[in-house]
């Protein structure tokens, strides 16, 4: 038998149009050459179970109403924005723009200390115009940019909420722990940890607010006296808490007037905040005692905003100028994006105290622009032709005004405004000595407009939901202005012997403060005590202050006591 007849028989007949079959590959699919086989690959990602790598998720930062924020500028190129070409590809400039956002979280400051400044700004500038913002990013840009002589807020504080954590409180604090002070530490705390994680977190170094709330209708554990003195004793022992200006403890019913005695130990506290806890009609007293202003002021930052301003009336008057009137407007949002320059440190009274900064101001809130000047012209005419009502009638004005800008910007704040606000004021206070005390760089002072600012960056996290009683409320809600419309303004002092009497006192809103630095009034004191003669002489002073007050002249002694 002859073999190619055969083949011929057995095998189909070419044809000379034939083609390959072609394989069943549909888009998407992947094909193996060694195997022959078709498969398809689908990613399925699975939820993580724990909070792990929290500090390198990313997430949104661009702020809402950003436009009505003090110091917003319209970032360049936003009136009229690049558009895209319809045709043709992309330039090799974005797409390796583009690669590197993708691998933001793998950058080191080594390697951005390499790159021109130029593409330094442009990647820090595509990062906050995405969701590729995570806190370790923003820890490397801020080591990076905060000493430039031109940057931003945003290089300077740092704020996220976690309102669902799933993982202990250790593993969101670590991240939040610099032993050089790279930056301060505001820890909100508004869900259940176990009492161990609390009492640790004396390990903090860096932590410069604590915040923890028991909100109503939750089951979470309770702070108490305890808590407090296992804290002092690590303030004793340990070191801890150099930084901490501000502790807010509220609904702890465990926390009583007794947790008073321990707040010796702490360096650098100034704000004692235990609305709701189990305090009673004698802490005031007690409190007074050891040192402390109790007050049942709504708004913390009220207080201290309105101590700034007659702090700047006292440098006023020492340096010889007329304590004139001071209208400072109540604190609002500043934008991230709002530029900020430094000012010398030995210049900051002598800028607080320009006749510029101690003349009545206008509202920061472009809509809701008014003409102060004018108003108060009109309200110191309206008061001099009816001098029964002058103190009420000045005192009413101020204060339509005052909750009047402020409902413009409440819904423009941030969950961590007052918070932030209120530890730059202590600083402005204190000219940030307890900072400089604890071993920290402060530099020159960090300005924003005619606002002081945190000049060490500050980071805001918020670990649990953001509840009602936690919003800012309105700024009538408070016996002190932070917008005076005189210098002869009511005595609002918050003694004990004065806050038992008043009509609306009640332990449950008990704050205590204490401006000065714990370590300094212990020395001022005990100076106090030795110099007899010259306390009797300032005791006749404050006794002929309120014959000068009719001149609007104010004495160092009498302000102290009277802000409050």
């Amino acid at each position: 038998m002859k073999w190619f007849p055969l083949k011929r028989r057995l095998l189909p007949p070419r044809s000379s149009n034939s083609q390959p079959a072609d394989l069943p590959v549909k888009f998407g699919d992947k094909y193996d050459e060694a195997s022959g086989q078709v498969y398809r690959e689908t990613y399925v990602s699975i939820p993580s179970g724990n909070d792990q790598d929290w500090a390198r998720k990313r997430h949104v930062v661009r702020e809402q109403h950003e436009k009505d924020h003090l110091g917003y500028e319209p970032a360049y190129g936003a009136e009229h924005p690049k558009t895209r070409a319809s045709k043709g590809g992309r330039s090799l400039q974005d797409i390796a723009m583009d690669t590197v956002l993708d691998n933001i979280a793998n950058i080191t400051l080594e390697y951005l200390e390499s790159l021109p400044s130029v593409l330094v700004d442009r990647i820090w500038s595509e990062v906050n115009q995405s969701t590729r913002m995570s806190f370790d990013v923003w820890k490397t840009f801020s080591k990076l940019l905060q000493n430039r002589d031109e940057t931003t807020l945003r290089t300077l504080r740092y704020r996220e909420a976690i309102e669902s954590p799933r993982s202990p409180l250790e593993t969101y604090t670590s991240p939040l722990a610099s032993m050089s002070f790279e930056f301060i530490t505001i820890l909100s705390i508004t869900t259940a940890f176990n009492l161990r994680d609390l009492v640790k977190l004396s390990e903090i170094p860096n932590i410069g607010v604590l915040e923890i709330v028991r909100t109503s209708g939750t089951v979470q554990c309770v702070v108490s006296d305890r808590v407090v003195r296992a804290w002092s004793l690590a303030a004793v022992n340990d070191g801890a808490f150099k930084v901490l200006r501000i502790l807010r403890l509220w609904n702890q019913l465990d926390v009583t007037g007794k947790s008073l005695s321990y707040l010796k130990d702490f360096p650098a506290l100034g704000v004692y905040d235990v609305r709701g806890c189990g305090f009673n009609l004698r802490s005031p007293t007690d409190a007074r005692l050891l040192g402390w202003k109790p007050t049942v002021d709504r708004s913390v930052l009220n207080v201290l905003h309105a101590a700034c301003v007659e702090r700047a009336i006292i440098l006023r008057e020492n340096l010889g100028l007329d304590p004139q009137p001071i209208r400072r407007a109540s604190a609002k949002q500043l934008w991230d994006g709002a530029k900020v320059w430094k000012l010398p440190r030995g210049e900051v009274a002598a800028f607080l105290t320009r006749d510029e900064t101690s003349s009545p101001g206008t509202p920061r809130v472009a809509e809701f622009s008014l003409d102060l000047n004018r108003l108060s012209a009109s309200a110191d005419r309206v008061a001099r032709n009816n001098p029964g009502i002058r103190g009420n009638f000045r005192a009413y004005f101020w204060e339509t005004i005052d909750d009047y800008t402020f409902e413009a910007s409440r819904m423009k704040m941030t969950w961590e405004f007052q918070l932030y606000s209120a530890y730059a004021r202590l600083g402005e206070l204190r000219n940030d000595r307890d900072l400089l005390r604890a071993g920290i760089d402060i530099g020159d002072q960090a300005m924003v407009g005619k606002e002081l600012i945190n000049s060490v960056p500050v980071v805001s996290i918020r670990l649990g939901p953001t509840s009602p009683e936690l919003r800012p409320t309105s700024a009538g809600n408070g016996s002190h202005k932070s917008t005076y419309g005189s210098a002869m303004a009511s005595n609002n002092s918050y003694s004990s012997n004065r806050i038992a009497s008043r009509s609306d006192f009640n332990p449950k809103n008990l704050c205590f403060i204490r401006v000065e630095v714990p370590l300094e009034a212990q020395e001022s004191a005990a100076t106090t005590l030795g110099q007899g003669k010259k306390t009797k002489e300032s005791g006749r002073k404050r006794n002929s202050f309120m014959s000068l007050a009719e001149s609007k002249r104010m004495k160092l002694s009498d302000v102290l006591g009277s802000f409050l």
